[in-house]
């Protein structure tokens, strides 16, 4: 079921979901937060049971919401997805859900401005097999591997799938090229949290990773359109491939591609240059070339995987 509805209609929500418990599939889409003060009525409590809810989504300024559903039943809850959007304030208390309704999760998807204790959230969420957060978040250090967040406080043996939200100051292109221009410290500090968060996807801490993707669409138009990353950034494009590679993950972008796959150009007619006819025609740029023979290196000397499934 997908509902749309205004923030302050949280207790015609309750009402219609207490009707519902057989239901196995929501999501949830809230508009704008209301500046008026929210009434629940007689729906304020109440403790639902969702017997058979499989799958829990949430999108907008849903803290309400959340906080009423923690006392709720989910003995069925295995896929939970969050997105607060570019709400700041009045941040919903994700780790109270987690902490009584993570045992059972399998995925879980939290893209927030606000940071999480990520090694409390997967500390809480033994089964889960898919995890997605947002790398911009400034996240402890680990005390036993240099120049990585603390991700985990011990080996979680089930990931097999981790996305990335946000990291459009990672590699200088779009908007995030003209921001750091202009605010070139939290830029840096930015990037600086990219950089630990990922050095921390690691198979030391996730022995049975195949699959990192990063999920930002706007991201893939901007390197898309800026033709790969800004020179300054490259470094870090080669430090995270290499680090996927050498480990045999999968680094792909938000449609399931390499990442840096990127479209091929069409030959310049206007090109004085002479090519002869033992030279092979110029069909891809240089990023994707290289891309390419990494990949098949990678192919050649990985052990043969089996089938990497993705819930995106």
């Amino acid at each position: 079921m997908y509902i749309n509805v205004d923030a302050h209609d949280l207790a015609r929500v309750i009402w219609m979901l207490d009707l519902l418990p057989a239901l196995k599939m929501l999501h949830i889409d809230f508009g704008e937060r209301s500046n008026e003060s929210l009434h629940l009525g007689a729906a304020s409590g109440l403790v639902l049971t969702l017997k058979r809810l499989q799958s829990l989504s949430l999108r907008g300024f849903f803290t309400d919401f959340l906080e009423e559903a923690v006392s709720w039943e989910f003995p069925a809850l295995e896929s939970l997805a969050l997105d607060f959007l570019k709400y700041r304030d009045d941040s919903p208390d994700v780790m109270e859900f987690i902490q009584v309704h993570g045992e059972r999760l399998t995925y879980l998807d939290v893209n927030t401005i606000f940071s999480l204790d990520v090694a409390s959230v997967l500390g809480k969420c033994p089964r889960l097999t898919t995890f997605c957060f947002n790398p911009d978040w400034k996240l402890p250090p680990d005390p036993t591997i240099y120049g990585a967040s603390r991700l985990v406080t011990h080996p979680h043996p089930n990931i097999t799938t981790i996305g990335c939200h946000q990291l459009l100051y990672a590699f200088g292109v779009g908007y995030a090229a003209t921001y750091a221009s202009m605010d070139p410290l939290s830029t840096l500090l930015i990037r600086r949290a990219n950089d630990m968060n990922f050095a921390a996807l690691t198979k030391r801490n996730f022995p049975n990773l195949r699959c990192i993707r990063v999920l930002n669409k706007m991201l893939l138009r901007d390197l898309e359109t800026a033709d790969g990353p800004e020179r300054a950034c490259y470094e870090r494009w080669e430090r995270w491939w290499d680090q996927c590679a050498g480990q045999h993950i999968r680094l792909e972008d938000c449609t399931g591609a390499v990442l840096g796959t990127l479209p091929e150009k069409d030959m310049d007619e206007d090109d004085d240059s002479v090519v002869t006819q033992d030279e092979p025609l110029p069909t891809k740029d240089t990023l994707t070339v290289i891309r390419e023979l990494m990949l098949e290196c990678r192919r050649l000397t990985a052990p043969v995987p089996g089938g990497i499934g993705t819930a995106y």
